[in-house]
């Protein structure tokens, strides 16, 4: 089964990558833009993680990217 690249929700990865810039973009003055590597490769991962995760238990791209978006929402929303 081919899938094509369409197919896969790919804002899920700009959803978890959106709070580490927001936080390094507002604390620009203090840290280095270098600081914050780490923490985008862990968010990307983690969302790219959720996501396959999500698809291979719900079986449909579109209700597996809604759903970590969900999960991404309120993970970084905590607090």
């Amino acid at each position: 089964m081919k899938v094509s690249l369409e197919r896969i929700p790919l804002h899920v990865i700009w959803l978890g990558l959106f709070p580490v810039l927001a936080l390094l973009s507002s604390n620009l003055g203090q840290v280095r833009p270098t600081i914050g590597y780490r923490a985008l490769a862990l968010s990307a991962l983690l969302a790219l993680v959720l996501l396959v995760l999500f698809r291979l238990i719900l079986g449909d791209w579109s209700r597996a990217g809604l759903l970590t978006s969900v999960g991404l929402l309120l993970f970084f929303s905590y607090g």
